[in-house]
Order: structure tokens, then sequence, then C-alpha cells
């Protein structure tokens, strides 16, 4: 038995000594992944930046990035927590008017370059398992894109993961409830599924949000977050006069019924605001079935901003 374990020790002492072995650090690659060498694609850049708590981070990141980009992932580490998103609350039209009344701002918002930034998880890393707690940035690759048809499923080793945000340079123009001018700029973002989000945001809005005065918020980034934000559609004509913009009539070609949509969004305010609007069958919308030549038609209507909003302030 000693005869065989001596001999055993000889081939593995020839076998180091032939190649050159360093156990240990055989012993790192298999149950560490952390000292295996790994380099950025080409057309990646890694920036070294230090959070809000003073740490000091890598960012590696795809070269058409900006500062603003760069800052924005850097908001992200280790804030995952308080930027997730939640299913959306059913806040209406009905509601806002009621929130508005007792001086709840609504804010007039501009909208424009919509991106996409996607996080590709590096090779060697797994994402934690607590991610919705505490999410590393530093694991990924970050990536710029202008449209879905875009992005890769991969980048080098890099595999895409459910991390993608779409984000729009913003001008949170005023609130028009109170009269507060801000003309501020900013990133509003969202979670980003696939190109129907892009739907959710026109060139210009009215937004509110629960219990919030973005306006005068110092920050940079503004996330819309479905469970607290509910805007609607802003059209600016070749005048520049403003109209807030509603779906009036949906007609169903299936069954030939029209149902009256102003009438679910006014709710007990319906008596007073839907005089006032009228009819914009430029903004129509047909939204056709996958069965064929069935579709819904959406019939727009429309009301002066400042109409809106006098109706509101002025309520007896």
């Amino acid at each position: 038995m000693k005869k065989l374990i001596s001999l055993l020790l000889v081939v593995v002492f020839i076998c180091s000594a032939l190649v050159g072995c360093d156990w240990g650090s055989i012993f790192d690659k298999e149950t560490s992944t952390t000292t295996l060498k790994w380099e950025a694609p080409e057309g990646m850049v890694e920036t070294k930046v230090t959070d809000e708590n003073g740490n000091l981070l890598t960012i590696t990141h795809s070269n058409n990035f900006t500062q603003d980009d760069i800052d924005f992932v850097v908001m992200l580490h280790d804030n995952y927590k308080i930027n997730a998103f939640n299913e959306p609350a059913s806040y209406t039209l009905e509601d806002i008017i009621w929130n508005a009344r007792q001086k709840s701002p609504i804010f007039l918002m501009h909208f424009e370059n919509p991106y996409i930034i996607v996080a590709y998880l590096k090779p060697y890393q797994k994402s934690n398992s607590n991610e919705y707690n505490f999410f590393d940035t530093t694991k990924y690759l970050w990536c710029k894109f202008n449209d879905s048809q875009s992005i890769p499923n991969t980048i080098g080793d890099a595999k895409l993961t459910q991390h993608s945000y779409l984000l729009y340079d913003c001008i949170v123009e005023k609130d028009i409830i109170n009269g507060v001018a801000y003309n501020k700029k900013c990133k509003y973002y969202l979670n980003y599924y696939d190109e129907s989000s892009f739907n959710r945001t026109t060139t210009d809005m009215i937004v509110w949000m629960s219990g919030k005065n973005i306006g005068a918020s110092d920050s940079k980034f503004i996330m819309e977050s479905g469970i607290e934000v509910t805007q609607y559609e802003v059209f600016v004509d070749d005048n520049d006069k403003k109209y807030l913009v509603l779906v009036g009539e949906m007609f169903n070609s299936t069954t030939g019924e029209t149902i009256n949509v102003a009438q679910l969004y006014l709710g007990e305010h319906y008596d007073t605001f839907y005089p006032n609007f009228v009819r914009n069958d430029s903004l129509d919308r047909i939204e056709y079935l996958k069965n064929g030549g069935d579709y819904y038609e959406y019939r727009m209507i429309q009301i002066d901003l400042d109409v809106f909003t006098g109706l509101i302030v002025n309520h007896n």
C-alpha cells in the first residue's frame, strides 16, 4: 500500500515538473470564477467611477455612451430595490381630476430621442440571487441601441439579460395645476420589454405621479413606475396650441358595437368635461386583429389644455 502511495506521489510530481502546474491556480479555476482572465470585446470601454457611497466601480459599456448614460448605470448600482418596477395601478383620468382639485400637480412634459440601454451578463459571472435587493452593475456589459432590431442576443461571450431600459431626453415644462414653470431637463426611463414599450410615451404628455413633485426634484433621472404614474397624450397644433387627447369611442368591427370610452375615462366628471371635447379624426387609430380583417377603430377627441386646466382649478 505504501509503495502505491509513493508511486502516485511520484507521478504527480513529474506532472507538475513537466507542465509547470500551479496547484493553487488549478483549484482557483475550479472553485472561483473571479480569477479567470477576461477582456472586454471590441467596441467596449471600461470606465472607473465612484458611486454615491464612495465605492470605486468599473462600468463596462459600449463606446457610444454619454456621461448621462454612465451616470444612469451607476445610479442603478446597489439601488435596484428602489427602482424596481411594479404592476400598474388603475388610476384613471377621473382619479387624476379628483387629486388635482386638491392641488396635486399635473406635469406637462416633452419627450424626445428615445434609446435603449441593455445589460449583458459577463462570462464567468452569475446574477445575484437577491438582485431585487442588490444590483451589481459591474457584472454586466452595458450597451446602447436606437432600436430593438439592433439588439443581439450575445456580445462575445456575454449573454443578454432582462435588464433593459428605454430612456428619453425629457423636459418637465410646468405644473399646469399650480401654475409653476420648471423647464427642467432630465432623463425619463421605463422598463423595456419589446417594441411596444415605445408606444407608452408620445412626444408631449401630461403626467401625474402619486405624491411626487418631479419638477422640484434635483434628480437627473425620473422613473416611470406603473403603480404611481398615469399619463395622457398631448397634441400640439401648428400654432403651438396644446390639447389633451383621449379615445372618445371604440368601434368593434366584429360585433358592430361602439363603446363610449370617454365616459369610462371621465367617470363622474363626464358631464362637466365632455361638452368641451371635439373630434380630431386625424388622430384616429385602427388596430387590426389577428383573425383577419376584423379591427378596433379608436375615435379620438381633444380638449384645449387651458380649458381642461380651468375646469379643474375653477370648479365650485
